[in-house]
Parts: structure tokens; C-alpha cells; sequence
């Protein structure tokens, strides 16, 4: 496996790492009450269209990432379990943006791309 193939494998794992954290938060915000849940909700989709919003702007993206991570944390700070996957979520989503950003190859998750024979341009699935 080249450097490259590598490099895109990392970058599509922790693309799935980045969505799970948004969905773990939608799953959180579904049971929390009022605002909250309804932050906890926002938050997290706002967390998964950081991936695809990467591609195409990553400055933006990265206010994206903390304007889904941040409030959902304030407002339940009582709890343990939501700073903490917000302090996951971004770490994990300012290296998807970081690497996004820097990587002119990168089109998405590998699990989302196809290699044509002979080598030619990749297919979207």
C-alpha cells in the first residue's frame, strides 16, 4: 500500500470517527430536554456536515465543528459524558480540516470511492 493509499485510509477512518461523534450527539440531544436537545440535535448534524464542508472550505468548516461541539457542552457541563465528546469531536475534526485542507487528492472516504482498472479517474459509489 503506498503512502498515499495510507494516508487517504487514515483520513477516511477518522472521517468515520468524526461522524460517529455527530451522531452519538444527536442521539444525546434526542434525550436531553428542551434548548438543550435541541443543541444537542443541531450540534451534531452541524458536526457531521464538517467532513464534506472540509473539502471545499476548511476555515468555515472549522467554525462549523465549534459552533456543533461547543453549546451542546455548555449547556450540559453538569454531565461528564457530553464535554468530553465534544473535546473528541474536536480533535478529531480539526484533524479532518487540517488534512482536508492541506490534501489536494482527497475526494471523501475511501469506502465511498472506486478505482476504475487501468488506473483512471475514481468513481464516486
Amino acid at each position: 500500500m503506498g503512502r498515499r493509499q495510507a494516508d487517504t485510509t487514515r483520513l477516511g477512518l477518522v472521517t468515520v470517527a468524526l461522524t460517529l461523534c455527530g451522531t452519538l450527539y444527536v442521539a444525546l440531544g434526542v434525550t436531553a430536554l428542551g434548548a438543550a436537545g435541541a443543541a444537542g440535535i443541531l450540534g451534531g448534524l452541524l458536526i457531521c456536515s464538517v467532513v464534506p464542508a472540509a473539502r471545499h472550505a476548511p476555515r468555515p468548516a472549522s467554525a462549523v465543528l465549534v459552533l456543533g461541539a461547543v453549546p451542546f457542552a455548555v449547556a450540559t457541563w453538569w454531565s461528564v459524558v457530553t464535554p468530553l465528546l465534544a473535546l473528541l469531536a474536536l480533535g478529531i475534526g480539526r484533524g479532518v480540516v487540517a488534512r482536508a485542507g492541506s490534501s489536494s487528492h482527497w475526494s471523501g472516504p475511501p469506502l465511498l470511492r472506486m478505482e476504475l482498472p487501468g488506473g483512471g479517474d475514481t468513481v464516486r459509489t
